[in-house]
């Protein structure tokens, strides 16, 4: 049985087309098979570069007006729930001083960005008053205008109160105070719809200085309609005296 298959063997060895058909059979695997059992690396796709979408300029401006009056809305909404909130501090302190409900709550709603500023939040300072040589309460200090003999800033104090009506009531007082005549006392011999000219006796005084102040106080006046308040008051006061 040996003797025959070693015969066998040797037969096909012999022949020249069954000596090379495993070695053929090798050479096809290896060219067939895929890179990675080459020990080659993957060939990958070019990568696309990714164009950013881009807009003309009329596109642009567009959308940025479009997100300045979507912020001026939000912002008035806030400004008039301010409004609701106070109003009736501001009707309160015109019925005891004269100053118009309208002045009044246009000068917090700019002073204290309609209850959101630090001095409104920590100190219930609507007004942005400061303390002054005479102030006798608490304060809290923040960098504004002040600057020290080099001209460097330095903090200034403001004034803090204990509850948001005590800082309406002060703002009354400081405009009203002695030592202001010189500066606001005319403004109490105003109409008190005249919103105008306090606005720009208020200016005019120093209460700020924001060269704009009273354009300010005008316009945030006539966008929220607080003139009505002067009007409701007056008439519940039975007319200007």
């Amino acid at each position: 049985m040996n003797q025959i298959f070693a015969q066998h063997l040797k037969n096909q060895l012999r022949s020249p087309v069954n000596f090379l058909y495993p070695i053929l059979l090798w050479v096809c695997l290896f060219v067939s098979v895929p890179g990675w059992a080459q020990n080659k690396p993957p060939i990958k796709p070019p990568i696309k570069p990714t164009l950013k979408a881009t807009i003309s300029p009329t596109e642009a401006a567009k959308k940025r007006e479009e997100e300045f009056a979507r912020k001026v809305a939000e912002e008035k909404i806030q400004k008039l729930a301010y409004v609701k909130q106070y109003s009736w501090l501001a009707i309160e302190e015109m019925k005891r001083t004269g100053i118009p409900a309208s002045i009044k709550l246009a000068q917090a709603i700019v002073e204290s960005r309609w209850g959101t500023s630090t001095l409104s939040k920590e100190g219930n300072n609507h007004f942005g008053l400061k303390c002054g040589k005479d102030w006798t309460g608490t304060g809290i200090y923040k960098v504004d205008d002040d600057r020290d003999s080099t001209g460097a800033l330095v903090g200034s104090c403001f004034q803090s109160y204990p509850t948001i009506r005590h800082s309406y009531i002060s703002h009354s007082n400081y405009l009203l105070s002695p030592a202001k005549s010189v500066r606001y006392s005319y403004l109490f011999k105003l109409h008190p719809l005249n919103y105008q000219g306090w606005a720009e006796g208020l200016q005019k005084g120093g209460y700020s200085t924001n060269p704009n102040y009273a354009l300010i106080l005008i316009k945030t006046i006539e966008d929220l309609g607080l003139r009505e308040l002067d009007v409701k008051v007056l008439g519940e006061m039975g007319g200007w005296k």
